[in-house]
C-alpha cells in the first residue's frame, strides 16, 4: 500500500491547559468480529496491535462488523486505516444484528484517523459499511475501536502554538501537527532520532499528552519537558508500541512539550496527525506582557513589546535563534521595576540572520528568577538568494547563488541544533561544491558570509 504524512506555526498570546480523561477500555478488543469478505482477516481490526489489519476484497461495498457480546453504552467509535482508506462509509450499530442505526456518515474523507465521539447511543453490534474506496485497494483497518465514553471537554494548550522540529519534509511541517486538522500532518525525515516540540507560551501543569499519528508511527519516544527548550526532563517513555493513538497520562510541569521519537515502526520518518497538550497554566507571571513582536524593517528586524503591569521588573534580555532549539543573548534593556503604568519597549537587530529567525523575551525579576515570551520567527531575504542542488542529497550538492556586490569569503554549516559542524574559507567568489558525505543524515543549515555579512543562507538536507 502506499503511504502519506504533518506541521504549524502559532503566534503569542500572554504570559496559560484542562484535562481530558486517560483512554477509556477499547470494548471491541478480542471480540468476534465478521466482514462481508477478507484478504486479511478481520480478527487483525480487534487484536489492538497496529501492526496488522483486516482488510477486504477490492471492491467498494464492502462491510465489517463487531460483536461486543452483550448490549454496551456506546459513546465513541474509532478507525484507524492503512492508506487504503474509506473515502464513503457510515458507522451503525444494532442490539439484534438486523435493525440498524446509523451514528456517523462519512464522504469524502481524506484522512487515515477518524474518531467518531458523544455518539450516546447503546448496542451490540457496531458496523462500518464502506460505500467508496480511497485508493484501488480494498478497505483497510489498522484497527475498529469502540468505547463507552469520550474524551472530556478539555483545553488543548498546543494548538496554534509554535513548533519546531529537529526535520520535516517538504509540505509536511511541524506546525501541522499543532492546527487540529487530521488531514495535515508534521513528517520527520526517514531518519530515527527525530523531535518535535511545541511552545505552549508560559509555563504550564501538564496532565496528559495526545499523539495521533498517521501510519508511520512511533514505535519507541520519549514525552519531555522544559522550561528553557534547552535542558529537558523525561516525563514518560514508551517501548514497543504499536498503536497508532496514544493518550498517555503525565504528571509534569514545563513551558516546553516534546516528543523524542528514538524508533520508527516504518522504514518513512515519524509522521503526527496531532499532538495535544492538556492541562493548566500556573499563576501569571509578575509582568504582564500585552504584546510582542518582530518585525522585518529592511536590512534589520524591529522587535517591539509592551506591559500592562509590572512588579519587580529588573528588564528583559533579546535572545535569537537560528532554528528554535539554541538561543543566544543579544541585548539587554532596563524594565520598569514596579509599575501599573503601560509601557513600550524596542529594539532593532541591525545585523539579522538570513533566512527564518526566531525571537523571545527572557524576563527577568528582583530576585533573579526569569520567564520567557512566546518565540516570534522573523523570515528575511537575504540580499542574495543562495540554492543548493541537488537537495536532498547523498553526498555533493552545488552551492549557488545569482551575481551580487558582495563577495564571499567563507561558509558555515549548522545542524538542526545550531551547533557549527564544518566551515570552510572560500578560494573563489562564485560557485562551489559543498560535501555531505561526512556527516550523519538530517538537516543541515549553510550560511555563506561576505565578510562580517551573511550573504545567504539555506536548508540542506543529507539522506542515507
Amino acid at each position: 500500500m502506499k503511504n502519506k504524512i504533518v506541521y504549524l506555526t502559532g503566534l503569542l498570546g500572554l504570559w496559560l491547559l484542562t484535562a481530558l480523561p486517560t483512554q477509556a477500555q477499547n470494548l471491541a478488543l478480542g471480540k468476534t468480529a465478521t466482514a462481508s469478505s477478507a484478504n486479511q482477516p478481520a480478527s487483525r481490526a480487534i487484536d489492538g496491535d497496529g501492526n496488522t489489519r483486516w482488510e477486504s476484497a477490492s471492491n467498494d461495498n464492502q462491510q465489517f462488523t463487531v460483536d461486543l457480546g452483550s448490549v454496551q453504552t456506546i459513546d465513541r467509535v474509532r478507525l484507524s486505516w492503512e492508506n487504503a482508506y474509506g473515502k464513503d462509509f457510515t458507522v451503525q450499530v444494532s442490539s439484534n444484528n438486523t435493525s440498524w442505526t446509523t451514528v456517523a456518515t462519512v464522504t469524502g474523507n481524506a484522512t487515515t484517523y477518524n474518531d467518531f465521539t458523544n455518539l450516546a447511543t447503546s448496542g451490540r453490534y457496531v458496523k462500518m459499511v464502506g460505500t467508496a474506496r480511497a485508493t484501488s485497494y480494498g478497505y483497510s483497518l489498522y484497527e475498529f475501536e469502540v468505547f463507552g465514553t469520550s474524551p472530556g471537554p478539555g483545553s488543548n494548550l498546543a494548538l496554534g502554538k509554535t513548533a519546531v522540529a529537529s526535520s520535516d519534509q517538504g509540505g509536511f511541517e511541524p506546525a501541522k501537527a499543532f492546527d487540529a486538522n487530521n488531514t495535515s500532518r508534521w513528517g520527520s525525515t526517514y531518519n530515527d532520532n527525530q523531535w518535535l516540540y511545541v511552545d505552549l507560551g508560559r509555563t504550564a501543569n501538564i496532565t496528559q499528552v495526545n499523539l495521533i499519528w498517521e501510519i508511520a508511527y512511533g514505535k519507541d519516544f520519549r514525552l519531555e519537558v522544559s522550561s528553557d527548550a534547552t535542558n529537558w526532563t523525561t516525563a514518560k517513555t514508551i517501548i514497543n508500541t504499536t498503536s497508532h493513538v496514544n493518550e498517555l497520562a503525565l504528571s509534569a510541569s514545563g513551558r516546553y512539550v516534546r516528543m523524542f521519537g528514538l524508533t520508527r515502526n516504518t522504514g518513512y520518518g515519524f509522521s503526527l496527525y496531532e499532538m495535544q497538550v492538556l492541562g493548566s497554566y500556573v499563576a501569571p507571571l509578575p509582568v504582564e506582557l500585552t504584546a510582542f513582536q518582530a518585525t522585518a524593517a529592511g536590512a534589520a528586524v524591529d522587535l517591539t513589546w509592551r506591559t500592562a503591569t509590572e512588579k519587580n521588573n529588573v528588564g528583559f534580555e533579546v535572545e535569537r535563534s537560528a532554528n528554535g532549539e539554541a538561543f543566544a543573548k543579544l541585548a539587554r534593556l532596563d524594565g520598569a521595576g514596579t509599575s501599573q503604568t503601560p509601557r513600550s519597549y524596542r529594539y532593532r537587530d541591525a545585523a539579522p540572520l538570513g533566512g527564518v529567525s526566531y525571537y523571545r523575551l527572557r524576563q527577568v525579576d528582583a530576585d533573579g528568577t526569569a520567564h520567557y515570551s512566546p518565540v516570534q520567527t522573523v523570515t528575511r531575504t537575504a540580499p542574495a538568494a543562495i540554492a543548493a542542488y541537488p537537495n536532498p542529497t547523498a553526498n555533493l550538492a552545488i552551492i549557488a547563488w545569482p551575481p551580487t556586490e558582495a563577495v564571499a569569503t567563507r561558509w558555515l554549516l549548522t545542524n538542526a541544533m545550531g551547533q557549527p559542524v564544518g566551515t570552510a574559507v572560500l578560494a573563489a567568489p562564485g560557485n562551489f561544491t559543498l560535501d555531505l558525505s561526512a556527516y550523519k543524515a538530517g538537516t543541515y543549515y549553510l550560511t555563506v558570509f561576505a565578510g562580517e555579512q551573511v550573504l545567504g543562507r539555506t536548508k540542506v538536507q543529507k539522506v542515507q
